[in-house]
């Protein structure tokens, strides 16, 4: 990909298990089933919750996943998937 493109990452970037978070195992563990442990949307907690409660959600599915995958909760987004 071209530098001057909108998601370029630099090769010296850290590799994207390292920015994202979390323990690289959990990750492994949890790929093959992402979306069904997800269901709407994932990311950081604190960002799930907080989508959540703007679409009036009662249930968070991945809250848990969420704290194993990208850490404890910190500021951040929550992806619609």
């Amino acid at each position: 990909m071209r530098d001057d493109k909108r998601g370029y990452i630099p090769s010296e970037a850290p590799s994207i298990l390292l920015r994202l978070g979390g323990h690289p195992d959990n990750w492994l563990d949890a790929l093959p089933k992402l979306e069904e442990q997800f269901h709407e949307f994932m990311g950081r907690e604190d960002p799930m919750k907080r989508l959540g409660g703007k679409l009036e959600k009662m249930w968070l599915k991945g809250a848990g996943l969420a704290r194993r995958l990208f850490g404890g909760a910190e500021s951040g987004a929550a992806s619609v998937i």
